[in-house]
């Protein structure tokens, strides 16, 4: 489990690339880091495990895991 934090940790201290970019412009519609983008990423985020929840889809742990890291490196910045 701490070398999973630990990468997590050393990610989340790496720039923003352009990838991370086009993932947030799929997500909010742009690809422009504004006041928004952390709460519409969380809501993005909170709107999946909802449907998890209720049993419509499948825990997508790679969605999850970026969508977080995502945050952590926008936070960071």
């Amino acid at each position: 489990m701490s070398v999973i934090r630990e990468d997590f940790i050393r990610l989340s201290k790496q720039e923003i690339m352009l990838e991370d970019l086009q993932i947030i412009k799929e997500i909010t519609g742009t690809s422009k880091i504004t006041k928004d983008t952390v709460p519409d990423l969380l809501f993005a985020l909170q709107s999946h495990l909802l449907l998890v929840e209720e049993g419509k889809t499948e825990l997508n742990t790679e969605f999850t895991e970026t969508i977080s890291l995502l945050v952590v490196k926008i936070q960071n910045r």
